[in-house]
């Protein structure tokens, strides 16, 4: 089982690709037995909370405590609701990334 830090470590080695990009620094947007969701976007999108200075496309990555397999949660619902689906068996799309 993975710790809340080795996740962090996870989903930091994946936005390692897209510069100029960090976690939340409030930390991971949910947590379960499972699985532990981190948000991505620019510091001066953290800092002043303006949606001008921030990312599009940013999918929540949803790290997989068990395996460390990596997903890219889908934006069309909300990251409660792509974790029900999840946790239920029901998620209707697929991982996009995995830890090797």
């Amino acid at each position: 089982m993975q710790t809340l830090d080795e996740t962090k470590t996870v989903a930091e080695q994946l936005i390692a690709d897209y510069p100029g990009t960090i976690l939340n620094p409030a930390g991971p947007a949910a947590v379960t037995d499972r699985y532990v969701v981190w948000v991505y976007n620019t510091p001066e999108y953290w800092e002043s909370g303006d949606p001008f200075r921030g990312l599009v496309g940013n999918a929540p990555i949803a790290v997989n405590r068990e395996s460390g397999d990596v997903l890219r949660l889908p934006t069309f619902q909300s990251i409660e609701s792509n974790l029900s689906d999840l946790e239920a068996g029901n998620a209707s799309w697929l991982p996009t990334a995995s830890r090797e």
